[in-house]
């Protein structure tokens, strides 16, 4: 169900379409489109970027939250660790759900490499 605004707006869209369509939009300059991209893109924007302080890739220049998480604090640095003991042994790990990570999951799973759950399955 819409609004009454929405519906506005549908019956305005509706009623220039047949005009809409009936034309090209005006191709944009590479200079158009090099502002559009500055205004509003995520990578062309100087404060989404910091550059690494520490680290093999000192200096270089990385998005503000991967630089975030690279020099934040340790979160077990105060914590008594037994590496002696070990929770799991693994032959891969993945860490991150992008589209790398998922994609690793995956076919680490397949290949019976990355169990999903507490129990493994039947790779036989």
């Amino acid at each position: 169900m819409y609004t009454a605004k929405m519906q506005e707006s549908i019956k305005k869209v509706e009623a220039t379409r047949a005009a809409r369509m009936a034309t090209e939009p005006r191709r944009m300059t590479a200079e158009e489109k090099d502002t559009l991209l500055a205004a509003y893109h995520p990578d062309y924007k100087e404060d989404g970027f910091v550059t690494l302080k520490v680290g093999p890739n000192k200096g270089e220049k990385v998005p503000t939250e991967l630089g975030r998480l690279l020099e934040s604090n340790s979160r077990i640095l105060n914590e008594k660790i037994d590496l002696n003991k070990i929770d799991y042994d693994v032959d891969v790990l993945v860490i991150g759900a992008g589209g790398a990570g998922s994609s690793a999951a995956i076919e680490a799973h397949e290949a019976c490499l990355l169990y999903t759950s507490p129990s493994p399955r039947d790779c036989s």
